[in-house]
């Protein structure tokens, strides 16, 4: 298993100079970690997680928060009594028209937060399908899928970022082009496997948490 100790090592090993600098180096695999959020949105990143009515009585339970670790969408479904699935359409927040019941094709928005055009009702339960950061690495945090997976990624970024606090320019620019092929592959790879999989796998890839 890879873990935090050894990208520490390898970022050393490869970036001689950072050894001098060794507490930039947490700071540069937050920098890193901050450039995968951006450019890998990917199935194991998929998580489903569930809201109840009675969230907000004030607002009529037509806004709910996004989860901590929230990086965009994927799909938002109500699910009522008889567990079946009805789709949640989303549009811009100019074009939401919010109602006080629930008719018609159900749509939401997304500011700052989840805004259902209706109501929740008691009887039915908000479920989101959501991308998700992975968790961040550190001393309290050993690894985590990508690194345990796709661990050239994170060492490539992590030199990239190296080489530009050393202001090794050329060098960085290398290590950027190394992370982008990589980054490529890996949405390549993950655009065949989003069509090619069911659902049903990727509900056993994902964590369920019911939010009461």
């Amino acid at each position: 298993m890879t873990t935090y100790a050894d990208l520490v090592s390898d970022i050393k090993s490869w970036a001689p100079s950072m050894t001098e600098f060794e507490s930039a180096v947490p700071g540069i695999i937050r920098l890193a970690e901050a450039e995968h959020a951006q450019d890998m949105w990917i199935l194991p990143m998929l998580i489903r997680s569930r809201a109840l009515a009675g969230n907000d009585p004030e607002s009529g339970d037509r806004f709910f928060p996004l989860p901590i670790d929230y990086l965009g969408m994927e799909e938002l479904h109500f699910i009522k009594p008889d567990k079946t699935r009805q789709k949640i359409k989303q549009v811009s927040p100019s074009a939401l028209i919010p109602q006080t019941t629930s008719s018609g094709q159900p749509e939401f928005c997304i500011h700052q937060e989840i805004e259902l055009s209706a109501p929740l009702s008691d009887d039915q339960v908000l479920e989101m399908l959501y991308y998700r950061k992975f968790e961040a690495i550190g001393p309290n945090v050993d690894t985590n899928w990508l690194l345990k997976n796709q661990y050239n990624v994170y060492l490539y970024a992590c030199l990239f970022q190296a080489f530009l606090f050393l202001r090794d320019l050329d060098t960085s620019a290398l290590w950027g082009t190394q992370y982008e092929r990589t980054v490529d592959a890996i949405m390549e790879k993950n655009r065949r496997s989003k069509w090619t999989q069911s659902e049903m796998s990727v509900s056993m890839n994902s964590v369920i948490d019911e939010t009461p």
